[in-house]
């Protein structure tokens, strides 16, 4: 994520948030976190197949009109056999960039083991296509020398190879066939073991090996994640001995000799750096707003910015200013004035030919899209719990099991993020009602308490760092606290009550993950700021220790919000009442 962020030039934060919405809209999770990073999941493997290439045609678009270029565009498709993180990937989309900044009417789309490349439907002179594979070296072939990998999975730093013995095991991914039969003939190294041939690519099968916490792998280097070639808990050693010799080799599937020798060459300098990173999508670097597109090409249909702006509903002044933004981006004039309307320049009628079928095409993708069930949705968003004892937890799960016995045809969603995020998530719609700390003295929304609780210190049972009983809002800054982020609604509630005594709350560690935070405070030294209901088994399991704070009390006040023009169905008003008893009637007397 960290990489991904500097790439696209945002936050961290902010791209962990559109990440997370774009899980929401899926309805699935698109990436799985790792010790070394993340993985995409197979629903996030679905999407980048469907959208990849038209984000690869579109940022090539933009690159292809700022270079003035006047030929027309040659498309040409890449195939690799190996995922979207494999390094043989990055290696390639880095190539494809550098002959692109030569070339500007070349249009590399790529084309891998688990999406297909997708051809722009006009302005294509000619296609050359390449397939960048593993293959075994044979006298005088030409290409790049790879090196097989043989993978560890499981503690201990020794060299894999030492820990073969009679009737090991060795798992291999997918590969090319006659690089798989060559490995099947049993070379030297391999002669006492045994080999488990898997339909799989190499990332999905060590990570299937790692949630085992066992097994070893021969792979190509390149077909390794740049992830897991650094993970914790993978042992990797360089093997050569006793294998066929691994190479990189480049088949044209037309006779373009010279298309094959000047992509060889771009892939000849990373090909041997000692360590290689995973391509940071510096090709999209250049994309066009999708929105302004969206108005370009309709302006372009209408004939006039006036009938344009009714038609997306917007006032004209507007669509004019995202029109110039458009222009400045792409680096020339798209219309020009008439006595009765616009019309596109030469440059704008260039762009409409490029940008009309990549929009086209997204708009298929979202028709395909699984429709929404007939019967009605309902979105509802919820702080996240810190152990299955929680009172919000509990409380939550009963009125839904209630709930739904009364709404069986309501579909309940559900999605869980911080109080900053739920309130953002309400703004824009995503979710029709959240559940949440504190307003963040947002005044945008209407919302109704549910339960009234005071925060307390928690403290490991084993540690001493502070006496038993009460503790005074005034002693609370003297301790080693780990506490969330403004973000977090617990914690624009406690910056309050520090203020108004004129204390300043500095935290020693800030992590938004509070269960993070919790099992902090368990090792011991540490102390955190929460409801006890939220954590209710550990004190009762004696594992913490909670410590009310006194001169002032701080009481957190759980709501459900809403928007004012939302209009409430009955089946929210009836859940909020739910949670509400649920939460009234567990809390005790």
């Amino acid at each position: 994520m960290t990489g991904a962020a500097r790439a696209c030039a945002a936050g961290q934060p902010t791209l962990s948030t559109q990440i997370k919405r774009l899980e929401q809209e899926m309805g699935a999770p698109l990436f799985v976190r790792t010790a070394a990073g993340i993985e995409p999941t197979q629903a996030g493997r679905t999407l980048y197949r469907a959208v990849a290439p038209m984000l690869q045609s579109a940022a090539h678009g933009a690159r292809f009109l700022k270079s003035g270029a006047d030929v027309p565009v040659e498309t040409v498709t890449l195939r690799i056999d190996y995922s979207v993180t494999s390094l043989l990937c990055s290696l390639v989309q880095a190539a494809a960039r550098g002959l692109e900044a030569k070339s500007p009417q070349l249009n590399f789309l790529l084309e891998g083991s688990e999406w297909p490349a997708m051809r722009a439907p006009t302005a294509v002179a000619a296609s050359a296509d390449l397939h960048i594979r593993h293959a075994i070296k044979a006298a005088g072939a030409a290409g790049l020398d790879d090196k097989w990998l043989l993978v560890a999975v499981g503690s201990g730093r020794s060299p894999p190879s030492r820990r073969m013995t009679e009737g090991c095991v060795i798992d291999v991914p997918a590969l090319p066939d006659d690089v798989a039969q060559a490995l099947a003939q049993r070379p030297g190294l391999l002669a006492p073991v045994s080999l488990r041939m898997h339909g799989v690519g190499a990332a999905d099968l060590l990570l299937t090996l790692l949630s085992q916490n066992r097994g070893m792998v021969l792979l190509p280097r390149l077909a390794l994640s740049a992830a897991l070639l650094h993970h914790p808990r993978l042992a990797i050693e360089e093997v050569g001995v006793g294998l066929p010799r691994l190479v990189l080799t480049i088949d044209a599937a037309h006779a373009d000799p010279d298309m094959r020798r000047a992509f060889l060459a771009r892939l000849a300098e990373p090909a041997r750096r000692p360590r290689l990173e995973p391509d940071p999508g510096r090709r999209l670097g250049q994309l066009p707003d999708a929105r302004q597109l969206q108005y370009f090409l309709a302006a372009c249909d209408e004939g006039a910015m006036t009938r344009t702006a009714a038609r997306f509903n917007i006032v004209q002044p507007a669509l004019s200013a995202q029109m110039k933004s458009l222009e400045t981006r792409l680096g020339r004039k798209l219309f020009e004035r008439l006595p009765h309307g616009i019309a596109p320049t030469a440059f704008g009628r260039s762009a409409y030919t490029i940008y009309a079928p990549i929009l086209a095409q997204l708009r298929t993708l979202r028709r395909k899209e699984t429709p929404r069930p007939n019967g009605s949705t309902f979105c509802v968003g919820v702080l996240p719990a810190l152990d299955e004892q929680s009172l919000l937890l509990q409380a939550v799960t009963a009125a839904i099991l209630e709930w739904q016995q009364i709404f069986p045809r309501v579909i309940l969603k559900s999605s869980e993020a911080l109080s900053d995020t739920l309130l953002d998530w309400v703004a824009d719609g995503r979710v029709d009602l959240a559940i949440v700390d504190d307003l963040h003295a947002r005044t945008a929304f209407v919302s109704d308490s549910l339960s009234l609780e005071p925060l307390v210190i928690l403290t490991s049972a084993r540690s001493a760092n502070c006496p038993s009983g009460p503790i005074k809002l005034v002693d609370v800054a003297r301790l080693d606290l780990v506490l969330p982020s403004p973000r977090h609604g617990l914690r624009a509630l406690m910056n309050r009550h520090f203020e108004s005594i004129g204390l300043p709350l500095t935290p020693k560690l800030e992590l938004d993950s509070m269960a993070s935070a919790v099992s902090l405070v368990k090792s011991g030294g540490w102390a955190t700021i929460l409801p006890a209901s939220a954590v209710q088994r550990s004190i009762d399991d004696r594992l913490l220790v909670a410590h009310p704070i006194v001169q002032p009390t701080i009481m957190r006040n759980l709501r459900a919000v809403q928007l004012p023009r939302h209009r409430a169905k009955p089946w929210e008003h009836r859940f909020v009442a739910m949670v509400r008893a649920h939460l009234r009637g567990s809390a005790g007397p």
